[in-house]
C-alpha cells in the first residue's frame, strides 16, 4: 500500500499567523475563509486588530 504525505508548505504569512494569532494559522492552512458581509463578523474583526494593535 502507497502512502501519500501531502508535501508542508510553509509560507511568510503561516510564519506571522503563528506568532500572531495561532487561530488564524489553523484556519489559513485549512482554507477556511470567515463571510464578508456580515455585521458580527466585521464588529469581531475590528475587536481583533484592536488587540493585536500597537499604539
Amino acid at each position: 500500500m502507497e502512502d501519500r504525505i501531502k508535501p508542508m508548505t510553509i509560507t511568510g504569512v503561516k510564519v506571522a499567523y503563528y506568532f500572531i494569532c495561532k487561530t488564524m494559522l489553523h484556519l489559513f492552512s485549512h482554507n477556511i475563509q470567515m463571510e464578508r458581509e456580515s455585521e458580527d463578523v466585521y464588529r469581531a474583526e475590528l475587536c481583533n486588530r484592536l488587540k493585536h494593535a500597537v499604539f
